[in-house]
């Protein structure tokens, strides 16, 4: 037991290390690119960012007025370092934020995966893709830091929806998302489709319940940070019609950052639902979350910047891979029903089937 103790330990630490050395290239990569098109160094270009401390003080404008919770953090740790060791800066704080940010969330679908039945080598295989394709959506903005955490909630809220399941976890996860961003309402659908999934399941009014309380949670913070967190509501950085204008200018730009970013998935994702790989979880998750976040997408933003579908993108990952390995396995974690099926029938389209000699299975 404790050679098995040490070995899973040591496991987890280069797996950890790896999602590190993978995210400070990603970040050196990106910030290399914005130096050679701004002639800029790297701190002042972070400085030159660093409305960071406008949005935290409540003096930005629409539509970064509201996304508070990366501002709050690297100036919450700037000024505390500022009265204790005093060695780093804003641009240095904003640094290691987007490090830590990617490789949390490497490791969070490698979990996801893993809690949808998914062996751990598709779950690191998963991640690696992951970061491999987040190069294009690091591209054609300038500070977005609350893209990277939008996509951290949407994979955590995967995860407790199908294992933990407990109010409270979930509420903080919806609220901390919703001072992040605006896609934070989408979030109580994740529970919402997993009960959908599992109705022949005791879980389904628990995660009912989780998608009833997210809502309301999301709804109170949003409309809350509207009307009480200071700031001016009317004006914004980039108006709607000003963007729309760009989006029929640059279509070429969109179609090649879309090509890259979800064109591999996109068709994966199609063939694996003529195969009727999935589990049944991800279609629901899919079903329900993917076409408000592209409405979104389409209404509010520039086309070419597809760092906005980077939930999009976690969301069809595990559908889209279950073309490649085949229909994933796992036991039914929680208690069920009286005549409710086990997770071997939770598969898109299949009918139950216990046969573990199954070649399929494997």
């Amino acid at each position: 037991m404790r050679s098995y103790r040490v070995r899973s330990a040591a496991s987890w630490s280069v797996e950890v290390v790896f999602y590190l050395n993978v995210s400070w290239l990603l970040v050196n990569d990106y910030i290399l690119r914005l130096i050679s098109y701004s002639l800029q160094s790297q701190e002042s270009w972070f400085d030159s960012s660093g409305f960071v401390e406008e949005i935290a003080a409540g003096n930005a404008v629409e539509p970064y007025r509201t996304r508070l919770l990366v501002p709050w953090i690297v100036v919450g740790l700037n000024n505390l370092d500022d009265l204790t060791l005093n060695v780093l800066g804003v641009a240095q704080f904003q640094r290691l934020f987007y490090v830590l940010s990617f490789a949390l969330l490497m490791l969070l679908i490698r979990l996801m995966l893993t809690s949808l039945g998914y062996g751990k080598g598709v779950g690191l295989a998963g991640a690696f893709l992951t970061a491999a394709l987040l190069s294009i959506a690091l591209r054609e903005h300038v500070y977005q830091a609350w893209s990277w955490l939008e996509g951290v909630t949407f994979a955590l809220a995967v995860i407790l929806s199908l294992r933990l399941q407990k109010m409270l976890p979930f509420v903080l996860l919806v609220v901390a998302a919703s001072l992040n961003r605006e896609t934070a309402i989408f979030i109580p659908l994740i529970p919402l489709a997993v009960a959908i999934a599992r109705w022949r399941t005791s879980q389904r009014w628990r995660l009912i319940r989780l998608a009833v309380v997210g809502i309301v949670a999301a709804v109170v913070v949003r409309i809350g940070l509207m009307f009480v967190w200071p700031g001016p509501t009317t004006e914004r950085t980039i108006a709607i019609e000003t963007i729309r204008e760009w989006n029929q200018q640059l279509p070429r730009l969109t179609i090649e950052n879309l090509s890259i970013f979800l064109g591999g998935l996109i068709v994966a994702t199609i063939i694996a639902l003529l195969l009727r790989n999935p589990p049944r979880e991800s279609v629901w998750i899919a079903a329900l979350t993917v076409p408000p976040l592209v409405s979104v997408w389409l209404y509010y933003s520039l086309w070419w910047e597809v760092r906005v579908l980077l939930p999009v993108f976690i969301l069809l990952l595990p559908i889209a891979l279950s073309a490649v390995v085949g229909r994933p396995l796992t036991p039914l974690r929680n208690e069920t029903s009286v005549g409710a099926v086990s997770r071997d029938s939770e598969v898109w389209g299949q009918p139950a089937n216990n046969d573990q000699d199954d070649p399929s299975h494997r």
